[in-house]
């Protein structure tokens, strides 16, 4: 039987376990590359393809895989990487790891959230100027009042591991409300508004739907001066126009956001950034390459499953 060809894209170890099935698939491994094209020749003779890679399957890119059957995101969120109408038009299969990535992006998280308090990037930014040497008390988890957006598998992760460390002041916000992680973790359901109107930190996980497009801005307006807000899904989630006035206006403190709105060869940084959010300076607003869930043992996890996933198709 003819090997199927397998398209691994990412910058990390590929797992012991793709030499097992050597005999079955022939592996292609894409670390890096600067343009998408250079996918094109490795996709039209592929039959799966993992995507690990910072590329975005569109339209176009699919078009060049004329026999691929099944795609594989190595994460939970399809459609902030993949193009699900296109694929699906080309009878490609998407899938997912849901779950895998959740311990992983909590401790990132959990990280962010820390250094927000503390206002580390407004005492970087001071450093690095040379005119101001922040040294304000920052609040402990244990006094923050600490706000979760999306109470799933990761902002469920995320408020143990707060409540670890004892974090005390915790509330959060989900489409459907979590009656049993209220009980067993004693937070406090709140609306979207309130939330993020009392907040001292906000940590974003909701999943990225049409509806929840724009929610925090163009849907849900805030005033809260002292809020640091932290995005990890994806960045459309708040509305880029409304977010630089509001951190221009003082109606929010800080901005962290894991990914940007223009992302790998889309990103010019300051030079081409039609949101205008990168020159605000790492005081009001800081983006960084979709590394929360770049964890070595979540990558190899993802890697096994995808494994799974594909040895289940033959």
């Amino acid at each position: 039987m003819k090997k199927q060809k397998i398209l691994i894209t990412g910058n990390f170890d590929l797992s012991d376990a793709w030499s097992q099935v050597s005999d079955r698939f022939e592996i292609i491994h894409r670390r890096e590359f600067s343009r998408v094209e250079t996918l094109f020749s490795d996709l039209s003779e592929s039959w799966a393809y993992i995507l690990g890679g910072p590329e975005y399957a569109d339209e176009s890119l699919l078009k060049q895989a004329p026999i691929l059957r099944h795609l594989v995101v190595m994460g939970t969120g399809t459609s902030s990487f993949v193009d699900e109408r296109a694929a699906c038009a080309q009878g490609v299969q998407v899938h997912n790891t849901p779950h895998l990535n959740a311990d992983a992006v909590a401790e990132f998280a959990l990280g962010t959230m820390i250094l927000s308090l503390a206002r580390y990037c407004e005492s970087v930014d001071g450093v690095h100027r040379g005119d101001a040497w922040l040294q304000t008390p920052r609040l402990s988890l244990r006094d923050a009042q600490i706000g979760i957006i999306g109470m799933g598998a990761i902002g469920t992760c995320l408020t143990k591991k707060l409540r670890s460390l004892g974090a005390e002041n915790i509330s959060y916000y989900s489409p459907h409300r979590r009656p049993e992680q209220e009980r067993t973790l004693g937070i406090a359901y709140r609306s979207l508004p309130e939330l993020l109107a009392t907040s001292d930190v906000a940590s974003l996980h909701l999943r990225s739907t049409e509806e929840n497009r724009g929610l925090i801005g163009r849907q849900v307006e805030v005033i809260n001066p002292k809020l640091a807000l932290l995005n990890f899904s994806n960045p459309r989630l708040i509305d880029s126009r409304w977010l630089r006035n509001a951190l221009l206006n003082g109606q929010i403190r800080f901005c962290s956001v894991d990914g940007y709105y223009r992302e790998w060869v889309e990103n010019q940084g300051t030079s081409i950034d039609a949101e205008q959010l990168l020159e605000l300076g790492p005081n009001l607003f800081v983006a960084s390459s979709h590394i929360a869930a770049q964890e070595q043992s979540c990558i190899r996890d993802i890697q096994l499953r995808a494994l799974g996933i594909l040895e289940s198709q033959r």
